[in-house]
């Protein structure tokens, strides 16, 4: 009903309400862009020392305390100083609506952030008062404080740290380097409620860091090629939007008041907490992971099926973007932060007697996985929501609704960063893939394209094979490909399956109180639908722990025949290797008798899925991989499923040179697992944070001193350092 003093609004054309619309909406633009600017001037003001900090005084149930003593020991300090004066019964309702959401204070303290509030009442009153509210945060009187800054005041003195009047503002100070204490940041009166949320710096791994760190790659550094490595983890976005999303999301609007970075390899993950408490993670693809825009559909396509069509626990998405084009400017997906605890903070106290029933659990929940007949190989997204001229819906007895398809693969093999090479202009066939034989095709003539177009990695120290040599075994290859739908092994575990191939200890969550219950997995990038013998494998902290002497099958895992006679150090070691293997045969156990496919796929001749792996890195490792593939399948063709002649074979001299040359493939290759595996890195070299990175590098150099003098024969020094994976 409208009022009868409320101005009667002009009754105009469709074209004039969309032209005010247009108007109105550029306002609402130009000032959301002036508070932006706003808020990173505030978070960009300078800070200044606070003179002679053990002036001002605080009263607290433990006795008077110096500005220093609230700090507690860490390194920042937030005041709220709250309107409640002597003889006064009740606070400012303002104020006490703002302590009413103050957030469990284990979340600043976890940043190194100390929180107060403080007033000019007497203790005595604060407490009653604060007690009456139910309040847990510490509460003090400032009185003796607010003395010091009236007689400066009467005296016409400048006293660095001075809220307005004494009441109604909200400090914020920070200790660093020689300065005992510095005054961060100042409000006063009711602009204070427009700052919630931006007082408290952004942070990674309990350090205060800015804006442009948040963007950057802190999550480690890396032996070789660092620059590169860098730059293709560096992503720039709006932080303020995203704040602005995320603080609608989840059923009830309340703005971001603190954000932890937690990047991964692949993407940055920001933990936000709101100032009501709850905490939602963002993910936003980095340039490394593959094509953004498949990735994160692809990402929630898996999540949202996961959810509606299996009881496997995985986060809620509440908010996504898969165009660039948004308000962040990148694609992202805000959701639920995973309840519970990652395993590896609880697997080593977990009781060994509560590991079986854990990794049964983890067998019968992959067991939905494998019971889902998926029509095609390829990403799974919301049909709704892609765009792809090609796409496979999955069957009414899967999706009822139709609310999902099969699409092209996200696999980062299928696109080039455009910063280190120019695109590839023919790629032919990116999915979604009918048959096994359809999807192998693709890999290698995806090769093809990138070495036809000059994507061919050199290295001098093994033979990769010259540009001929590269088609013609790829060719060679194809037509290996077409037969493989008619394999009787691989019919067996050709199944479209959908499966996390990447389970280690930090993307299971379990339950604190019981954790041998799993309560969420996380991390479902990149996860895509792909035959089953491609997919099921160990979680890698149940590998065996030599998979080439592992014995598979119901026999019992025993410990050296000569063990008694073995000294601490080797029987240490031998155990660690029993128990290792011990629980990689109850995972083969578990998975025998709740999720038989994956068992059946497990145990397909490992040459086939090294064939679609090597055959996938031709351009990257070289010819002699995939070579020694179709040699081992042209001798053993009809033991391995095969009927009819081979299509291809290989003289005993062809044999003969590759034997050489395989043997130098293999050297190199022993060299850099053992470079890796002493260094604690990958491929590239990366260097955990929690490691000293220059003790690393000076690690680096003794290892190749000592595999030198040691281990690499008849090799010179410059053989040496040229097979050497990390370059001094």
């Amino acid at each position: 009903m409208m009022d009868s003093n409320e101005k009667e609004k002009k009754i105009v054309s469709a074209e004039e309400y969309q032209q005010a619309r247009m108007d109105l909406l550029q306002q609402e633009k130009e000032a959301t862009q002036l508070l932006q600017r706003l808020a990173t001037s505030r978070r960009e003001l300078p800070m200044v020392e606070v003179s002679n900090p053990d002036q001002f005084k605080f009263d607290t149930p433990d006795g008077e305390n110096s500005l220093l003593d609230l700090f507690d020991s860490r390194k920042q300090l937030i005041i709220y100083h709250f309107m409640l004066g002597p003889g006064e019964h009740r606070g400012c309702v303002g104020c006490s609506f703002c302590m009413d959401h103050i957030p469990n204070l284990g979340h600043l303290w976890s940043r190194d952030t100390s929180f107060v509030a403080v007033a000019t009442a007497p203790l005595s009153e604060i407490t009653t008062y604060k007690e009456q509210m139910g309040w847990k945060f510490p509460f003090y009187s400032s009185a003796k404080t607010h003395r010091v800054w009236q007689k400066a005041e009467e005296r016409g003195e400048i006293i660095t740290w001075k809220p307005g009047n004494g009441y109604f503002g909200l400090s914020v100070f920070k200790k660093q380097d020689d300065h005992p204490v510095m005054l961060s940041f100042l409000r006063n009166f009711k602009r204070i409620q427009k700052s919630q949320g931006a007082y408290l710096s952004i942070t990674c791994r309990g350090r205060s860091i800015g804006r442009e760190e948040l963007f950057a790659y802190t999550n480690g550094r890396f032996l070789v090629d660092e620059k590169n490595q860098l730059d293709r983890r560096y992503v720039k976005f709006n932080l303020d939007a995203l704040c602005s999303t995320a603080a609608t999301v989840g059923g009830q609007s309340s703005p971001i008041t603190a954000i932890e970075k937690m990047e991964g390899g692949f993407s940055k993950v920001l933990l936000m907490q709101k100032e009501n408490g709850m905490e939602v993670i963002a993910k936003i693809p980095c340039r490394i992971a593959g094509p953004a825009v498949l990735t994160t559909e692809c990402e929630v396509g898996v999540l949202e099926f996961l959810r509606k069509h299996t009881s496997i626990p995985v986060p809620r998405v509440l908010s996504w973007s898969s165009d660039s084009s948004n308000a962040v400017g990148v694609e992202y997906i805000i959701m639920e932060k995973a309840p519970g605890v990652q395993l590896f903070e609880v697997w080593g106290k977990m009781p060994k007697t509560e590991r079986p029933q854990f990794i049964r659990s983890l067998a019968k929940l992959e067991a939905q996985l494998s019971a889902i007949r998926f029509p095609a190989s390829g990403g799974l997204y919301l049909q709704k929501k892609t765009g792809f001229s090609k796409c496979t819906p999955l069957d009414k007895d899967i999706d009822l609704t139709s609310s999902f398809c099969i699409g092209p693969s996200c696999d980062r093999a299928y696109q080039t960063e455009e910063i280190e090479t120019p695109v590839i202009p023919s790629v032919h066939d990116t999915g979604p893939w009918n048959t096994i034989s359809a999807l192998g095709i693709s890999i290698a003539r995806r090769e093809l394209s990138k070495i036809s177009n000059g994507h061919l990695t050199s290295h001098a120290h093994f033979y990769r094979g010259s540009v001929e040599e590269h088609t013609q075994l790829l060719e060679t290859t194809i037509r290996l490909m077409t037969h493989l739908d008619a394999n009787t092994i691989l019919s067996r575990s050709s199944q479209p399956t959908l499966w996390h191939t990447d389970l280690h200890m930090g993307n299971i969550y379990v339950s604190p109180e019981e954790p041998s219950r799993i309560v969420s997995f996380i991390d479902l990038q990149g996860v895509l639908v792909l035959p089953a013998f491609l997919q099921a494998r160990w979680p890698v902290f149940l590998k065996p722990w030599e998979e080439s002497k592992y014995v598979r099958g119901p026999v019992q895992v025993k410990l050296p025949d000569d063990f008694d006679q073995l000294d601490e150090e080797e029987k240490k070691a031998a155990l660690n290797e029993w128990e290792q293997d011990m629980l990689a045969k109850t995972y083969e156990i578990a998975t025998y008798l709740e999720n038989r496919p994956a068992y059946t796929a497990m145990n397909v001749p490992r040459v086939f899925r090294e064939l679609f792996i090597r055959c996938g890195e031709t351009s990257e490792t070289g010819i002699l991989p995939l070579r020694e593939c179709l040699i081992e399948i042209s001798q053993s063709w009809s033991n391995l499923g095969f009927t009819g002649d081979c299509p291809f074979s290989f003289t005993e001299e062809e044999i003969e040179t590759h034997g050489r040359q395989f043997a130098d493939y293999e050297d190199w290759h022993q060299v850099q697992a053992f470079a890796q595996e002493c260094l604690d890195t990958d491929a590239e070299g990366w260097i955990s944070p929690q490691l000293d990175f220059e003790n690393q590098r000076n690690l680096n150099k003794q290892l190749q001193d000592m595999y030198i003098k040691q281990m690499a024969g008849e090799k010179t020094l410059e053989e040496v350092q040229a097979i050497w994976p990390f370059p001094l």
